[in-house]
């Protein structure tokens, strides 16, 4: 048997003894950087995955700060590529996903309760600005929610026809908007409000009532209805 096949072997029966101990006991028997390496198997199928699990985790905090990096970041340690910080990547956006997902159905009557909803759908989104769109019945209940607009560090960019569309397929009449700022100032940009009013009186055409543009930053809300800004 060649060294590489001993090598192969080796690390195959490494990756055994984790998935074993994942089964038996949970994810709580693993160390973070098992985790990681773990999570790595599925994207690197013969390669050791353990030293770039400690790069990955030395550069990024932790598991949730490498699933939550974006790809270009993830690919400056040593044996990750696009595959794995795409693969990476997704994972970070299933997670949201999923958390979005347990977020609908909820009924939000004040300010109160849907600054606490937004907070949860924009708690992950350290690294860009995000709007997302909360599309709510007659009883006031969230019905779809959906992320559409997508920006970098210090702006946004949305598509009023996707807006509009998205809305439109959700039968709903009522609609609350939510972006967060990276600066930790909640408080709405010029941009934000003329913006915001441009897509009121949109919406206004269609018979869709704008109730809010909830602005999130650093846990913190401000409602842009309060100030009376739309």
């Amino acid at each position: 048997m060649s060294k590489e096949s001993q090598k192969n072997n080796i690390h195959k029966g490494h990756r055994n003894r984790f998935r074993n101990r994942y089964k038996k006991s949970g994810i709580e028997a693993l160390e973070e950087h098992e985790i990681l390496e773990m999570l790595l198997y599925y994207a690197v199928p013969r390669r050791n995955t353990n030293p770039s699990a400690h790069e990955l985790l030395d550069k990024f905090g932790s598991v949730k700060g490498v699933v939550q990096a974006n790809i270009p970041d993830l690919m400056t340690i040593d044996g990750v590529g696009d595959a794995t910080a795409t693969f990476l990547n997704f994972i970070g956006d299933l997670f949201n996903y999923c958390s979005r997902q347990e977020n609908t159905s909820c009924v939000l009557k004040n300010f109160e309760e849907y600054c606490e909803y937004f907070l949860n759908e924009l708690q992950n989104e350290v690294k860009r600005e995000v709007l997302v769109v909360a599309c709510l019945d007659n009883s006031m209940c969230v019905r779809r929610c959906s992320k559409l607009g997508i920006g970098d560090s210090d702006s946004l960019h949305f598509d009023i026809q996707n807006l509009t569309s998205v809305i439109l397929e959700s039968g709903c009449k009522n609609v609350i908007l939510a972006h967060n700022h990276l600066s930790g100032d909640a408080t709405p940009s010029y941009e934000d409000i003329q913006s915001t009013k441009y897509i009121k009186s949109i919406l206004e055409k269609l018979g869709i009532y704008l109730i809010d543009h909830v602005i999130i930053a650093d846990k913190k809300a401000c409602s842009m209805a309060e100030l009376n800004a739309i």
